[in-house]
Parts: C-alpha cells; structure tokens; sequence
C-alpha cells in the first residue's frame, strides 16, 4: 500500500515550490498560536487556506522542471505503463 509520502524524491526534487509550502503552512500555525486567545471565524478560515494552499504546493512542481525531471508522468487516455521486475 502506497502513502501520500511514499516518493520523497519528487516532493524533493522541487525544492522552490516545496519551500514556499512549508513556510505558508508554518506562519499559518504561528499565526494561530500567537492569537489562540483571540480567535475569530475569520483567523481560522485563514489559516485553513494557508495550509491547504501550502499542502499544495508542496506537491506542485516547479516551473522549470519538466515533469519527466520531477518523476512524474502521466499519458492521457491511457492507463500508466506497468513496472517491470
């Protein structure tokens, strides 16, 4: 059984876009911790879509790389090529 995480390679191998994930997804938890007192509906919404937005972009890829270079391929109307060995 395979996992989101199971090719670290790809999610890696697009560093800039991985980057920018990781920190919207981590100032919208700052920002969530420094205001826990003060919560409103509209913080919350916020920092919701930070991190969806960042949980994105973590697994986007970078605009200079090919997806062949980012290990991704995909054939439209066809069913991926099966794995040999």
């Amino acid at each position: 059984m395979k996992t989101i995480f199971a090719n670290w390679k790809t999610i890696f191998a697009n560093w800039k876009t991985t980057s920018i994930g990781i920190t919207a997804i981590f100032g919208a938890l700052v920002m969530l911790w420094f205001r826990r007192h003060e919560l409103t509906e509209g913080l919350v919404m916020a920092a919701f879509g930070a991190v969806m937005g960042g949980l994105g972009l973590i697994f986007a890829r970078d605009s200079d790389k090919t997806s062949e270079d980012s290990g991704v391929s995909f054939t439209w109307g066809k069913a991926p090529p099966k794995k040999k060995g």
